[in-house]
């Protein structure tokens, strides 16, 4: 089942907080106080198709971080994973610009 856009973009900050389902909900644009918030991120953590986006997006990220260590360590280049530096700002960009 395709992720509505507010879904999507709970899933992009979902693994950009650090896995904290209410802040990803406040900055995907779910309203509500706090108690709102925490409940829409539990439900929307329960859905197999948000569980299987965030798995997804973790793995990006897993790469991404394994070349950023290996160009630290001097046992890289930027040049050599230069496409997964430039997906990875492409997935900045995309959090910043999915609306809520």
């Amino acid at each position: 089942m395709k992720l509505t856009p507010k879904q999507e973009k709970f899933c992009l900050e979902f693994v950009n907080c650090a896995g904290n389902a209410t802040e990803a909900a406040r900055r995907a644009g779910y309203k509500g106080n706090e108690n709102q918030l925490a409940q829409i991120g539990f439900q929307n953590l329960r859905k197999l198709n948000i569980q299987e986006r965030i798995k997804e997006l973790k793995a990006m990220l897993r790469e991404t971080d394994y070349a950023v260590i290996k160009i630290a360590e001097g046992a890289a280049t930027v040049e050599e994973y230069a496409k997964l530096i430039s997906d990875r700002e492409a997935w900045r960009l995309e959090i910043n610009e999915l609306g809520g």
